[in-house]
């Protein structure tokens, strides 16, 4: 069990950096995020960022795919510390960061929240729970 938790974990892990690298490369530099760095006084990221801006990349990876990988990674990580645990608490729990994720956008929509909304990160934060849904009921239903 140890090594199968591993491996769901070091992929949460694989999830959250392949996002945030995306998001620290390729944002404005007035993104939350970007602005901690900066402030931290990370500047050998300068160049990368310089060479990021450099690349034609379509906007939905750019905008849309940090958040699908962000939710794919408390997926992840959900599913390793729930190890053991019935189908439809795994269920609940992982929906947590999928829900609030499709909320803030539709809370974006009607102006109850500040930012852009977009239905590309309504579908990149719930596509991952979906998947992950099929997974556990098909898993159940072998089991």
């Amino acid at each position: 069990m140890t090594h199968q938790r591993n491996l769901w974990l070091g992929s949460s892990a694989l999830m959250l950096l392949v996002g945030g690298t995306i998001y620290v490369l390729l944002r404005s530099r007035q993104t939350l995020l970007n602005v901690l760095i900066d402030a931290a006084g990370a500047k050998g990221i300068e160049g990368a960022r310089e060479k990021a801006a450099e690349w034609t990349i379509p906007e939905w990876i750019i905008y849309s795919l940090p958040g699908g990988l962000w939710s794919t990674a408390y997926i992840l990580l959900i599913h390793a510390l729930t190890m053991g645990e019935r189908p439809g608490r795994r269920l609940l729990w992982a929906s947590l960061i999928p829900v609030i994720g499709v909320l803030s956008e539709l809370m974006q929509q009607h102006n109850l929240l500040p930012g852009v909304a977009d239905r590309w990160d309504v579908f990149f934060y719930a596509l991952p729970y979906f998947i992950y849904f099929v997974y556990i009921s098909l898993k159940t239903i072998r089991s």
